[in-house]
């Protein structure tokens, strides 16, 4: 009988039942066990002691420069007259695997919010917090507001309400300098991803890889560029959801129903 020489202790996929489930079961063991590396390397990364905070930002702008289209129109503010109007919600968390004390703020460039050009910072609010033992507060400096907290355990955070004349995120910014900190990440696009979709991201990584395991194992190379392809796309794909999720308790931020409500006003 003729048989082909594979990567594994047997001679090739024969015909016989029961070597056949054997390099079933080797295929599956071999995919799950590189999966499993994948993994380790994941956590192993993410529980480095690392200092690092991020922030996200979305915005919806209300009226933006009437004046040019409606001759007469005034729009008030706090009996201010404003030509743009937008109300951004932006949120802060520690993205890193060790706590950061309120003591880490005391910097000659502050922790603030504040604007990016000529915008105006018309009202700010802390609207969501995950740990209210933070303490988060706000006060104003110029046309900045500075961020202050007690301190932040991983994955703790808030989201902040900002009214503001600027016409979008770009106008916005958290910028200053943490102690210890390696930086300020600005997460671009953030996700929310559920259990389920990570689960299916893990499944069809999986089945790339047993795919790939078994056009190698019979010498059938010109099959091996679609699981590959697979497997590098569902895994950037992982890396990304897990990487950019914003923290369980401030997921409010990516409803964008809520951006008119203010929980307290702090100016």
């Amino acid at each position: 009988m003729k048989t082909e020489v594979g990567i594994f202790p047997y001679r090739g996929f024969e015909s016989h039942p029961h070597r056949q489930m054997d390099n079933v079961f080797t295929i599956v063991g071999l995919g799950i066990g590189v999966v499993g590396i994948f993994l380790s390397i994941y956590f192993y990364l993410r529980g480095k002691q690392i200092k690092q905070t991020a922030w996200v930002i979305i915005s919806n702008t209300l009226v933006e420069d009437y004046s040019s289209t409606l001759t007469g129109l005034s729009v008030i503010y706090k009996k201010r007259e404003v030509q743009n109007l937008t109300i951004s919600k932006l949120a802060f968390w520690n993205k890193g695997s060790v706590t950061i004390d309120g003591k880490d703020l005391k910097t000659v460039n502050p922790l603030k919010i504040g604007p990016t050009g000529e915008t105006q910072i018309l009202d700010l609010a802390v609207v969501k917090t995950n740990n209210e033992s933070s303490n988060f507060s706000i006060k104003k400096m110029g046309n900045s507001r500075l961020i202050c907290f007690d301190y932040l355990n991983p994955n703790d955070g808030a989201v902040f309400q900002i009214i503001h004349t600027g016409i979008s995120s770009k106008d916005v910014e958290i910028s200053g300098k943490i102690r210890g900190c390696t930086n300020i990440k600005h997460v671009r696009k953030v996700s929310n991803p559920s259990l389920i979709s990570i689960i299916y991201n893990l499944a069809v990584v999986s089945l790339g890889i047993v795919v790939l395991i078994s056009a190698i194992s019979q010498r059938k190379f010109g099959e091996i560029i679609l699981p590959i392809t697979i497997i590098v796309l569902y895994s950037l794909l992982f890396i990304l959801d897990i990487g950019n999720r914003v923290p369980k308790g401030l997921e409010s931020l990516l409803d964008y129903s809520t951006l008119l409500y203010k929980k307290r006003r702090i100016t």
